[in-house]
C-alpha cells in the first residue's frame, strides 16, 4: 500500500516509515530519487511541493484530490509532519476522520490513518459510523 509521510531536506528524518517498513511512498528520499530518476528531477521536485502542499492545506477537498491522485492508503502523522507542516494542515485529518479517512493506530505523537474508498466513505457517512479505536503498542 502507498503511503503519504513528510518529507525533509537531504540527510535528516525524512521518509523514516517507508524507509523502515519497505512500503513505497509518494516521494521517497530526495537524493536517492534524483539519481536514479535523473531525467525525471523537476518531477521529483513536483511530488515534492505537493507532499508538502497535502499537509499544509486545509482543504479536504484538496487534500482528497491528492489522495485519489497518488493512490494513497495511509496517511502518517507523525512528530516530523506536526513539526514541519502547518497546525491548520495536520487538523484537516481530524476532520476528515470517519469520512474519507479511518484512524487506524494511534500512540503518543503519531496516527495513521487509512483512506478509505469512495463508496466505503459514502457508506459511513451514512451510517454515522467509522473506526476510530485507539491501539497502541507494548513498550513504545
Amino acid at each position: 500500500p502507498v503511503i503519504v509521510e513528510g518529507n525533509t531536506d537531504l540527510y535528516r528524518w525524512g521518509n523514516r516509515v517507508s524507509i523502515y517498513t519497505g512500503l513505497p511512498a509518494v516521494i521517497g528520499w530526495d537524493w536517492h530519487q534524483k539519481q536514479q530518476r535523473w531525467g525525471f528531477q523537476p518531477a521529483v521536485d513536483a511530488r515534492r511541493r505537493e507532499v508538502s502542499q497535502f499537509y499544509n492545506t486545509a482543504s479536504v477537498t484538496d487534500a482528497e484530490a491528492f489522495l485519489e491522485k497518488y493512490g494513497v492508503r495511509y496517511v502518517y502523522v507523525g512528530q516530523l509532519e506536526e513539526a514541519f507542516y502547518t497546525p491548520q494542515g495536520i487538523a484537516k485529518f481530524e476532520q476528515m476522520n470517519g469520512g474519507r479517512l479511518a484512524l487506524r493506530y494511534q500512540n503518543v505523537g503519531v496516527k495513521v490513518y487509512e483512506v478509505m474508498p469512495l463508496a466505503a466513505k459514502a457508506a459511513t457517512s451514512a451510517s454515522g459510523s467509522g473506526d476510530t479505536s485507539q491501539r497502541s503498542s507494548a513498550g513504545s
